[in-house]
């Protein structure tokens, strides 16, 4: 599944087109900390187009599910977040979760307020972008 929405940028000569944000997966790391002795993350793909097709900008990142609900309190605070915690781990749980978790991080794209034309900076940093791509990087 993924997400275009128009966002102009500074220069309107080089302003991005769309971005595509898509949760494409997860995978388990091992985690001694934990009883279970391994942690999920979720792949995060985000690509950021200009207005001749080109990509401007991809990164892919991987979070686990606590820095997800750490990202909703900083940017909703007064919401609860849509996807509750999970005592089982099995493999339909990841997939029903990447698919919520992918619907969250486009809605939070969707509506985030903007900053000199770019997303908050918590968000940036979430999918793996430093800055947003406003002369094409």
């Amino acid at each position: 599944m993924s997400f275009h929405f128009l966002h102009p940028v500074r220069q309107p000569a080089q302003r991005v087109t769309y971005v595509t944000i898509a949760c494409t997966g997860w995978f388990d790391e091992d985690d001694d900390s934990l009883v279970r002795g391994s942690h999920t993350a979720y792949e995060i793909e985000c690509t950021v187009q200009g207005p001749d097709g080109g990509v401007l900008q991809f990164r892919d990142a991987h979070r686990r599910f606590r820095e997800w609900r750490k990202l909703h309190r900083e940017l909703y605070p007064k919401s609860k977040f849509p996807e509750p915690k999970a005592i089982s781990h099995d493999e339909a749980l990841k997939a029903k979760r990447a698919e919520a978790l992918e619907n969250w991080l486009q809605f939070a794209f969707a509506q985030a307020p903007r900053v000199d034309g770019s997303p908050p900076a918590a968000l940036l940093r979430f999918v793996g972008m430093t800055e947003w791509p406003a002369t094409g990087i």
